[in-house]
């Protein structure tokens, strides 16, 4: 595989880390976990649930850098993706002020019409931020050797992951993982797996165990410490803590190396459309009469069904989302929005980025 061909392990992996994201919501989001008993069961394996897709929100930023140190920068590419948030944000609330009437507030179009300024989705405002520096950060790893690549990226986990969940407060600032900051962070930790590839010389066997045990300690790590009365480890854990960054760290090895040999068009589409359906069901009135208002019946359930309701609630709010993107898709396909955005980009400032 060259380093430019498409990697359906790395696209596999997009879909699960944008699933786990809109599980979380649904716990969240959703009051499951809020509507359950924190004394029961039901409500450690509700946390667990929680706990375990945590990675994804990092294994999605892992992935930018991963995929953008092989890639040429380019800022038509971010100003796309901000098409996809604002064309989203207003035609939605505009169709809840249509067809629900609900009364027209110029903050609520104000946030709409500026999503990133006002931070309507963090991820995405964020995400803006760390672009920013994403050529700078792209051709510092690529200029570095392995070794002080290596030492770079040690020093960054030491500091932004470990130092800053064991010293109280956000002394780096890193927004318990939800700034542009911890962004920063793993685009850099995401480029240099993807530009000097160390796992590839660890057994497929191993990066499966790696994977599988640090997603079962970031599941099981805080319903147990909570049971033992561990109070340091029963608190929910961040975005930046050490070992959310070592599931996500260890699911990008081994997907990264995943041989895909069947199901590749459903896996490609779905991966493409991944951070649409961030956008269309984190959308504050889709969100409103969706998850917010429904989700909650699933705490009404047992064990079993509650867990298996809320996995199987994701995967349908993905393929509705995903099918909404997909006629999005055809309507910029049709008016060549891509093209005419990078020949734009190329008229401004040529090919100031291309390798």
């Amino acid at each position: 595989m060259t380093r430019r061909e498409r990697n359906l392990g790395i696209e596999l992996l997009r879909i699960i880390c944008m699933l786990t994201m809109v599980i979380q919501h649904i716990l969240g989001h959703g009051w499951v976990i809020a509507m359950i008993n924190p004394e029961s069961w039901k409500f450690e394996f509700a946390v667990a649930l929680r706990s375990a897709c945590l990675f994804g929100i990092s294994g999605f930023a892992l992935i930018s850098g991963y995929v953008g140190v092989n890639s040429r920068f380019r800022y038509s590419s971010v100003v796309l993706q901000w098409t996809k948030v604002w064309l989203y944000s207003v035609v939605f609330m505009a169709l809840d002020c249509v067809i629900r009437q609900t009364p027209f507030s110029i903050w609520e179009w104000k946030g709409m019409l500026l999503p990133t300024l006002h931070k309507l989705y963090w991820y995405f405002t964020a995400y803006v931020g760390c672009s920013m520096v994403a050529p700078l950060l792209r051709r510092a790893i690529r200029q570095l050797n392995f070794k002080q690549a290596t030492v770079c990226c040690m020093t960054l986990v030491c500091v932004f992951s470990v130092l800053t969940n064991v010293v109280e407060g956000d002394a780096f600032y890193t927004n318990e993982g939800k700034g542009v900051m911890w962004l920063v962070v793993l685009y850099i930790l995401g480029a240099y797996l993807g530009w000097f590839r160390p796992h590839e010389k660890i057994p497929m066997a191993a990066l499966w165990a790696l994977a599988v045990c640090s997603v079962l300690l970031l599941a099981g790590l805080q319903p147990v410490a909570r049971r033992l009365g561990l109070a340091y480890f029963a608190g929910d854990p961040r975005n930046s803590s050490p070992h959310t960054l070592l599931a996500a760290v260890s699911m990008l090895m081994l997907f990264s190396r995943v041989q895909i040999t069947r199901f590749k068009k459903p896996i490609a589409i779905l991966g493409g459309a991944s951070f649409s359906v961030y956008l269309l069901h984190e959308h504050p009135k889709i969100r409103l009469y969706t998850i917010s208002k429904y989700s909650y019946l699933l705490a009404e359930l047992n064990i079993p069904m509650m867990l298996a309701g809320t996995i199987l609630a994701a995967m349908v709010i993905y393929v509705a989302c995903t099918l909404v993107d997909l006629v999005r898709e055809r309507i910029y396909r049709a008016l060549r929005i891509r093209q005419r955005l990078d020949a734009l980009e190329t008229r401004l400032i040529g090919d100031l980025w291309a390798d």
